[in-house]
């Protein structure tokens, strides 16, 4: 079975193709049309993720930096991990932003095996 197995990976250090500069422009574009963190992962990323530097994301996951298929560029870290490694903004308000709620699929049905982190539950997904 496919499932969650809430090991913080995916939130403690993830990639986004967009820069800052672009994440920010893009925020701001989805917030002037209404969209809440819920619904815009860039008004997410932006407002509530912390940039990291590569060696940051390679020390937090090892996983995210030089593995095979995965790119070098922009990490970011989401400040609701708790100590715990839960969501702390679902355990408040029983939500989660789309970027959370949606991975892997993101709408789309399974992505390429390779953006899924080693030991994540959702690597089952056959070919």
């Amino acid at each position: 079975m496919r499932k969650c197995k809430c090991c913080g990976q995916c939130c403690t250090a993830f990639y986004t193709q967009l820069d800052s500069e672009a994440l920010l422009k893009k925020a701001l574009e989805d917030e002037a049309l209404g969209l809440t963190m819920l619904e815009s992962d860039a008004v997410f990323i932006v407002r509530h993720c912390r940039r990291l530097t590569p060696e940051e994301a390679r020390a937090r996951s090892p996983a995210v930096v030089g593995s095979p298929g995965w790119p070098n560029g922009h990490y970011w870290a989401c400040e609701y991990l708790n100590h715990d490694r839960l969501c702390q903004l679902q355990l408040d308000s029983g939500t989660k932003p789309r970027i959370c709620r949606e991975y892997p699929w993101y709408g789309g049905g399974p992505q390429a095996k390779r953006w899924l982190l080693p030991g994540c539950g959702y690597s089952e997904i056959p070919e």
